[in-house]
This record gives structure tokens, sequence and C-alpha cells, in this order.
């Protein structure tokens, strides 16, 4: 595991003083907006994350580049602006609050909205990342069934015994003051593996569900794995959303779809080396490349 981790850190040095990172930033981000996707970073790599990114970039709400998409005007988008964005709400994002602030960064959560502020669990933590992966390949109900008979899980199963995987009411509560929150739909599920009224319910009532949770208007959604087809896209604009955000590598432009909003996304556990790597999307891009992906976008699973 050493060795794995000093390759990966070579490498990811090796990019650093290429001075792609540089080019990419003032060639391509310079006049675009990065989005950074994390899912449970701790607070002390956050700090150091954020320390090189305020550094170099102008961080952005997703209410402003909502603003900007949706009137088609750049001009109050900061150069190399940069959106932090984190997915899931799961229990220790909430001691992320003193980082955000120390940076002046308001960063944008993606909540499943029957997992907090509630008992229930992730469905991925009841099994190991290889058989996660695995079930990812599933149709949903066909999941549903293999984690059942597996592990126990079912979505609305109550885990009263330990601490409940996702935020708690009064920590969004609390939360608002430094972050604001998304959909992501109510339980994870993998949405083009889900039937037409599966889909529409976690892409719909979730929005109502966020909103009777926060008390104010959900506008912005997260594909979960970043998976999505037309079916999906559809369904996310009819139900009122602003924005949409993908997984798929890039940058957001004044011409952007707001709905396929793409990411250079960050190791939660990244070390500076590597954010600096990964902000520049390379590394990401070049695992896409090896799969035959040139344009940057995430093949989205199909059943």
């Amino acid at each position: 595991m050493r060795f794995c981790w000093l390759l990966k850190e070579v490498f990811y040095f090796g990019i650093r003083l290429s001075g792609i990172p540089l080019i990419v930033r003032h060639a391509v981000a310079r006049t675009r907006v990065s989005i950074m996707l994390y899912h449970y970073p701790r607070p002390e790599v956050l700090e150091k994350h954020l320390a090189y990114l305020s550094r170099h970039y102008n961080f952005v709400t997703i209410e402003q580049l909502s603003h900007a998409l949706s009137q088609r005007k750049w001009g109050e988008v900061p150069p190399r602006a940069l959106l932090i964005t984190i997915d899931d709400g799961r229990y220790c994002n909430a001691l992320l609050g003193g980082v955000f602030k120390r940076y002046n960064v308001r960063p944008i959560i993606y909540l499943c909205t029957r997992i907090v502020a509630s008992h229930r669990a992730f469905w991925w933590f009841q099994v190991s990342n290889r058989r996660a992966s695995e079930l990812k390949q599933l149709p949903h109900f066909d999941r549903l069934v293999a984690l059942e008979r597996d592990t126990g899980y079912t979505p609305d199963r109550d885990y009263c015994e330990k601490r409940p995987d996702g935020l708690s009411k009064d920590e969004i509560t609390a939360m608002a003051e430094w972050a604001d929150f998304g959909s992501h739909t109510r339980y994870h599920p993998i949405l083009t593996t889900c039937d037409g009224k599966t889909c529409a319910d976690e892409i719909i009532i979730a929005k109502a569900e966020l909103e009777c949770l926060t008390g104010k208007p959900c506008r912005h959604f997260a594909y979960p794995n970043g998976d999505y087809s037309e079916r999906e896209l559809e369904l996310v604009r009819r139900a009122g959303y602003t924005t949409a955000r993908a997984v798929d590598v890039g940058w957001t432009s004044v011409r952007s779809d707001p709905f396929r909003l793409r990411v250079t996304r960050a190791s939660d556990d990244a070390s500076v080396n590597a954010l600096i790597a990964q902000v520049c999307g390379l590394p990401q891009w070049l695992r896409l490349v090896v799969r035959g992906r040139f344009n940057g976008r995430k093949p989205s699973i199909r059943i």
C-alpha cells in the first residue's frame, strides 16, 4: 500500500512540475467555473486544500453560478472561479463549518432526503467497495433484493443501534449558516437502473422533501454516481430545478448546459500534490481516455 501511495505521489508531483496545472488555470479555468466534488473530507485535509485553492482561485456559490447561467451573463463571475460541492450529506460534513468559514467558502451539499434526519443507512456502507461496484451494475430492484439477502439492508430500515449515516435535522439547520443544500435523490439509487416511476419519485419527491426539511426552495440537483440519460435530464427540468451537477470532467462556461454541470473532482484524502493535479482535471480525463472516452463524459450505467 505504501509503495502504491508513493507511485501516485510521484505521478501527481510530476503533473505539478510539468506546468500543466498552471497552464490550465490561466488558459482554461480563467474564464470558466471549476467545480470540485467531495464526499467526506476530514477538516484537516480540507484545511490544506482550501489554503491552496484560496491562493489561486476565487470561490463562488451555487446561486452565483446558477444566476450567471440563467441570465447568460458572465460579468459577475470572477476569473478562475471555483465552486465546492459535497455529495450525500454524511454526518461528518457537520465538522467542516469552521474550515469553510475561515476561507469564506459557501459550499453546496447535496442531500439524500430519506437518509438524512433519520436512522436509515447509505446502502453502499453495508458491503465492501468491490461488492458495491458490482451491485451498481444491477437493475435497481435486483440490487435491493441482493442487499437484503446478503446484509439484511432495506431502504427504510432504522439502524438505531449506531450513529446515523446522515446528518441530523439539527445539524442541517445549524449548517444553513455556512452551506447551501441541494437534492441528491431520496435513497441514492443509480437512476439509470430504475424504472420510470421510481426514477421520477427520486427526483421530484426529493425536491419537496428537502424543501420541507430546510424551509427553503430546492433549486439544485446532483445525479447519484453521476449517471444520467435524457430521461433524467427531462425529469430534472420538469421538476423545477435550475441546475444539476454530473461527474463528467470539465468546466462550466456561459454556454454550458446547467443540467450537465461538469466537475474536476477531488479525492477526500488527497495530498496537496494530488489536489493540484486533480483540479486541472488531467488524472480524471486520462482515466476516461483509457476507456475510450475523449469528451470527458463518464459512461453511465445502463440496464
